[in-house]
């Protein structure tokens, strides 16, 4: 894919901000049609041109398809099994949905923070610059048909879990992103008028 000149790129802001308005997350995804490789490669290129500062690109991505999404189910199971000796029936019950989750998507990509842990300031501009790619991510995927979720959880955080999937422990997982097609999607939850989250000073 190669780059394309700004002013070949331009789109009117209202449908930009139709298309903003208009995204939802969609926990239901048809599980037996994937988007291409060079869909998904699309979307991992839009992460890349989020804002970040001195230019450290903090992101790395792993795509979980095919059989790889059991084995992440299976590694779910395991983390959160491991050190219980008499798991109860809730717990048993929990496990067995959180190895069903990857289950829910044909497509997951891993977005990952590399960073340098001991410079705080940094952590947290590499990690929100993440978090802009990811938004790019999610819109290209709403303009071309596909939905998509952001999800996180606890197991992510995992130092085992991380090793699993070739990452350090200091780097952060900061979107799981559940990729495909839906029927539908939900209504539009109400947003808080901006009177009440915004000061404006003169």
């Amino acid at each position: 894919m190669t780059d394309v000149p700004c002013d070949e790129t331009a789109v009117e802001a209202e449908e930009l901000f139709a298309l903003i308005r208009s995204r939802r997350s969609a926990g239901k995804l048809d599980r037996d049609r994937v988007p291409s490789r060079e869909a998904i490669e699309h979307l991992l290129q839009a992460c890349t041109y989020a804002p970040n500062h001195h230019m450290t690109q903090p992101w790395r991505f792993t795509v979980i398809s095919g059989n790889a999404r059991d084995k992440m189910g299976e590694l779910f199971q395991q983390l959160m099994l491991k050190g219980v000796n008499a798991p109860s029936e809730e717990t048993l019950r929990q496990a067995r949905l959180a190895a069903r989750k990857p289950l829910r998507a044909p497509v997951i990509v891993l977005v990952a923070c590399e960073t340098e842990p001991e410079r705080s300031r940094r952590r947290k501009e590499d990690y929100a610059a993440c978090a802009a790619g990811v938004q790019n991510m999610l819109l290209l995927a709403h303009s071309m048909g596909l939905a998509a979720k952001w999800s996180t959880g606890g197991l992510i955080d995992d130092e085992r879990f991380k090793h699993y999937y070739g990452l350090k422990p200091t780097d952060e997982v900061v979107a799981m992103l559940y990729i495909g097609y839906a029927d539908a999607l939900p209504p539009l939850q109400q947003r808080r008028p901006l009177e009440e989250v915004t000061l404006w000073l003169d």
